[in-house]
């Protein structure tokens, strides 16, 4: 929807006007406009509707109109000034039982809540994965840094959010859905004691790229020791947890920000991302 208005005659409102965008090249623009967005970190700016913009090509001309309902003919006609007093059907207000509360996070269970954790997590690992996925079919990049905040610095909720961005597209889905899973990422979350770093790269890439020592750099600029990761670390895959230190001014949500800048950083400098 581009343009809209309203027709008011004598005080009344007659009808509501609208036109609509229907040229695939603009919109497809406008699309290319949100990606840089969702680059910048914004979480409500959209991905490339490549389904829509072909819509857009095949099928719909320029668009544009207005609708006069009965109901408002009806109160023009009878002089009403309330359009709910003349509808045929009006909405029956429903019997007032009042709200099913939700459980609340107090009443859950340990298990419950640590699913209620996962499942959030993996959710957003998977939007964040598709937004990669539509970044890279654009620009061409092969790695990639990001944020989890539902993982609220937690390692294990983390490395499930690593896990749903890589998941494969299922051959029974019907909608075709984007992949990351060719594309290198390190991604951070911040919680009350510590900053958590999940760093995955493609096996075929781990020559442009090692995932510990990419880890390892960002560490360094952080000033913590590479003790920090955890497990084996391997070319491939990573992970590291550096707690809070309020003596050394260590503060997840600072050091987030500046993880986050130290591994793109590495990646300008190494030259598989453009500045």
């Amino acid at each position: 929807l581009t343009e809209r208005f309203e027709l008011f005659v004598n005080c009344h409102e007659v009808c509501n006007a609208y036109t609509e965008l229907n040229d695939p090249v603009v919109q497809r623009e406008r699309f290319k406009d949100q990606l840089k967005d969702v680059a910048a970190g914004d979480d409500e700016a959209m991905q490339v509707d490549e389904t829509f913009c072909k819509a857009l090509e095949y099928g719909l001309p320029p668009t544009g109109g207005w609708g006069l309902g009965v109901d408002r003919m009806a109160m023009l006609l009878s002089d009403s000034q309330n359009i709910k007093e003349v509808l045929l059907f009006p909405a029956m207000k429903p019997e007032e039982t009042g709200p099913v509360p939700a459980k609340a996070a107090a009443d859950l269970t340990p298990w419950e809540s640590h699913k209620r954790a996962m499942t959030a997590a993996s959710k957003e690992g998977e939007e964040k994965g598709k937004e990669i996925a539509g970044l890279a079919k654009l620009g061409g990049m092969k790695f990639f840094c990001t944020q989890i905040e539902t993982a609220e610095g937690d390692l294990e909720l983390l490395e499930h959010a690593m896990k749903a961005m890589n998941l494969k597209e299922n051959p029974g889905d019907k909608e075709k859905k984007e992949e990351s899973t060719d594309i290198g990422k390190m991604i951070f979350s911040a919680g009350e004691d510590c900053l958590s770093i999940v760093t995955y790269v493609p096996k075929d890439q781990v020559e442009e790229v090692d995932a510990m020592e990419w880890t390892s750099e960002v560490l360094r600029t952080l000033e913590v020791p590479v003790e920090f990761m955890q497990g084996v670390p391997k070319p491939f895959y990573a992970t590291a947890i550096v707690p809070k230190d309020m003596s050394a001014k260590r503060l997840p949500v600072k050091m987030k920000d500046v993880a986050h800048q130290s591994a793109m950083k590495y990646l300008i400098d190494k030259g598989v991302h453009r500045a």
